[in-house]
């Protein structure tokens, strides 16, 4: 299956964006929303939404509010940053379970894919800190680095794997194959949320092709 990455800018870019796929993940902190708008969206289309707020690109407090606001709303799932910190973790799972939502933790490396029994551990870890899906996404720098990220997905637990940069592509097709609940793809090309995705149509294409569901 495809997810969505809807990164607007504004509120009506991702309504209509959300408004042509079955499930989008809105980056709530690139693409420009206020508390309201997130409320509204969320409210309108969040049994099929995922709620991404990145550390980072907004200050804690506000990245709390906007994800628990999602939540309340009725997003159907909730990413939170492995690392996050404690209170925030805390308070963003406690909503998820209060309300129904599914909770991806998820842990990003943007210089590296590290060994397998890293990989292996920073996946215990997502589940050990409240994950109902672990998602792992580390840049490629070498060929052998996408045979470990799809590695990781051989597990009784869902784990969505996902090697960034233009060497890692081909595991943004192969890990939904090979067991991944979704992958993700951009709007369109030059709306990457993340370096080496591919857009919504490439995606399907390469998806169905090989006898996926997109």
């Amino acid at each position: 299956m495809i997810c969505v990455s809807v990164t607007g800018p504004g509120y009506e870019k991702c309504v209509d964006a959300v408004s042509k796929h079955a499930i989008a993940e809105i980056r709530i902190d690139r693409a420009g929303l206020n508390l309201d708008e997130v409320v509204r969206l969320f409210d309108r289309y969040g049994w099929k939404l995922i709620a991404t707020c990145r550390p980072g690109n907004v200050p804690e407090p506000e990245r709390m509010e906007l994800l628990l606001s999602a939540i309340e709303a009725g997003a159907w799932m909730v990413d939170i940053e492995l690392g996050s910190p404690k209170r925030t973790m805390d308070r963003i799972l406690a909503g998820a379970r209060s309300a129904g939502c599914r909770v991806i933790v998820s842990h990003h490396d943007y210089k590296k894919t590290p060994p397998r029994e890293k990989l292996l551990e920073i996946v215990d870890r997502c589940f050990l800190n409240g994950a109902d899906i672990a998602k792992v996404a580390c840049t490629v720098v070498e060929p052998r680095d996408n045979g470990r990220i799809i590695g990781i997905i051989d597990d009784v637990r869902p784990v969505i794997a996902i090697g960034m940069g233009e060497m890692g592509r081909i595991t943004r097709v192969a890990s939904v194959l090979s067991g991944s609940p979704f992958t993700y793809a951009s709007q369109r090309k030059g709306d990457e949320s993340a370096p080496g995705q591919f857009d919504a149509r490439e995606a399907r294409l390469l998806v169905r092709r090989f006898g996926g569901d997109a």
